[in-house]
């Protein structure tokens, strides 16, 4: 027996994943406040990253 095709992708999978709503709303709101200019196509991992190094220099 076949099996159905969808057209569902694929998530992708470690530090390929898409930016999540709360992780860029959380950048964007850190970025704004620093005025430091947004990089767009981040991953997850790499917003994240972002988000500590920016948390880091607003505390200096």
């Amino acid at each position: 027996m076949a099996h159905a095709h969808t057209d569902t992708p694929i998530p992708p999978r470690g530090d390929q994943q898409s930016v999540s709503e709360h992780t860029e709303a959380q950048l964007q709101r850190l970025s704004d406040r620093l005025g430091v200019p947004l990089h767009g196509d981040l991953t997850e991992r790499e917003a994240r990253r972002r988000i500590i190094m920016l948390r880091e220099a607003e505390n200096r």
